[in-house]
């Protein structure tokens, strides 16, 4: 893909057994993508519209398809004649061959999950959840696809952002607790607002209860509202920022909202309502940032909630656990790497060696190469020159847009002719949407279609910018040390899961 992505592709689906959590998210990250320009089109299924006001409200185009690939390619063709440059999979019941598919349609892939339990053919891999890292998805996508795992991805909407500040700061007050958030998400599935409820009111508690005008448990719970003059309902609420920055504790579901909750350092009491928010919520409690309640019961949360709101030091300890786990900027990030230009690669040449040299000492890299010397301009010259010329050694120069903006040199290893060694590096002027995983990624491709089975780099252990790289790019840490250097290894990267061949080209999206 040439020039940045502009007409993106969303498939997602919300229905009162899934809930609306999947369509919610990608809202955000629509926003998100329609600040920066781009034309967005959501293709859901039948009905989902209804359950999620916001995306009728949207002003975003809308299909509503049949399950399966076919559908969807026809949508986005009837839509788009030349295709999306962009297509954005949040869909569980989708796997990898769904996702070829759609490449007759759209120019880059993007996969959210938070499984890791099925092959992908992506360009992007998304993962919001906590604790978990890149090497989840080694065996799950092809390579040159770049991975951005965990909590600081999470996708959020501006105003989880904007309040961050005001909220964490009144967190380390300690303060009472006079008011407590329920929301078990935007359907309510499973009906456990209304346990919540009943257990907390009448116990000095001022409660807001956030829920969608779609959830079938509405009519009862407005029947609670009446009964119980502590509870007030945010029916399709556009306020639940400022609702959690005013809470001082939240009771709710172990799914997305839970990033809200830590991006804004609220403490929480969560429960698990769907099978995807178990690792969500063993993570978030095993850090410190929740207690997970093993059964729902109105005992089990009036015992819960009683013991946080009576416990002022653990409250402010479990705030600022959160706050260092989700900062609420996912949606700028995830919609940045979307509609990056595509990186790509070329053999390098004599005229490059001034532009290798000059990227190479910018800053304080210098102090991470092995050497840990700069190399004068006449002898870097000289190296380049026969490094040109050399049959073990590719030098290759990424280039985004038509403009050169790194260098990636794979050296062949000894006694190992699948194997190389990998160094990278890129021009500063350029830096920003992971440019650095995105020319990684282009030259891992580019080695793999040349036969490479294994590929190596030495990465100094103070480097935390080139570790963050190497892992998105699916580099594991072997464990071995070279001094202050350890080894990453990326292994079988021109393999699928299957074992079959990936699809390999000298692009990275």
């Amino acid at each position: 893909m040439t020039g940045a992505a502009r007409r993106v592709a969303i498939r997602a689906d919300a229905s009162r057994t899934i809930g609306g959590g999947h369509v919610m998210r990608c809202l955000t990250l629509a926003h998100a993508l329609a600040e920066r320009g781009a034309e967005v089109l959501f293709v859901v299924n039948p009905g989902a519209a209804e359950l999620v006001p916001g995306l009728a409200a949207s002003g975003f185009g809308v299909a509503e398809v049949a399950p399966g690939a076919a559908p969807l390619v026809d949508a986005v063709a009837g839509t788009w004649a030349d295709g999306a440059d962009a297509l954005v999979f949040d869909m569980y019941t989708m796997g990898r061959a769904d996702h070829a598919a759609a490449r007759a349609v759209a120019r880059r892939i993007a996969v959210i999950d938070d499984l890791a339990d099925r092959p992908h053919d992506c360009d992007i891999l998304f993962d919001q959840t906590h604790g978990r890292g890149p090497a989840a998805y080694a065996d799950l996508v092809p390579v040159g696809a770049l991975r951005l795992v965990g909590a600081e991805h999470a996708l959020l909407r501006p105003d989880f952002a904007a309040l961050r500040p005001h909220s964490l700061a009144r967190r380390e007050e300690g303060a009472p607790v006079r008011r407590i958030l329920i929301s078990f998400g935007l359907l309510d599935i499973g009906g456990l607002s209304a346990v919540a409820a009943r257990a907390l009111c009448g116990r000095g508690f001022a409660l807001d209860l956030v829920v969608g005008s779609g959830a079938p448990t509405l009519p009862d719970l407005r029947a609670l509202e009446a009964a119980c003059c502590d509870l007030t309902l945010h029916v399709d609420s556009d306020r639940v920022a400022a609702l959690m920055a005013a809470a001082d504790l939240a009771l709710g579901a172990g799914g997305s909202t839970s990033w809200e909750r830590c991006c804004l350092g609220l403490p929480s009491v969560l429960a698990v309502v769907a099978d995807n928010q178990r690792a969500i919520a063993a993570n978030l409690s095993a850090a410190g940032a929740a207690v997970l309640l093993e059964a729902v019961t109105e005992t089990a949360i009036t015992d819960a909630v009683t013991a946080l709101a009576g416990d002022a030091e653990s409250r402010i300890a479990m705030a600022r656990t959160c706050a260092a786990i989700c900062d609420g900027r996912g949606a700028a990030r995830l919609a940045g790497a979307i509609l990056a230009p595509a990186v790509t690669v070329r053999p390098a040449t004599l005229e490059d060696a001034r532009n290798v040299w000059v990227w190479r000492h910018a800053g304080d890299a210098v102090r991470f190469y092995r050497s840990g010397q700069t190399t004068p301009w006449p002898d870097h010259l000289d190296w380049f020159t026969r490094a040109l010329g050399d049959p073990r050694r590719d030098l290759l120069i990424c280039q985004a847009e038509g403009r050169a903006v790194g260098h990636v040199r794979f050296d062949a290893a000894d006694g190992a002719p699948t194997e190389r060694w990998v160094s990278l590096c890129v021009d500063p002027d350029a830096r920003g949407d992971g440019l650095g995983a995105r020319c990684l990624a282009a030259g891992c491709a580019h080695a793999a279609a040349g036969g490479a089975v294994r590929i190596h780099a030495h990465i100094h252990r103070e480097n935390g910018a080139s570790l963050a790289v190497f892992a998105r790019c699916g580099f594991l840490d072997t464990g071995a040390r070279e001094g202050e250097f350890g080894v990453f290894t990326l292994s079988q990267p021109g393999r699928a899961a299957d074992g079959h061949r990936a699809q390999v080209t000298s692009t990275a999206n």
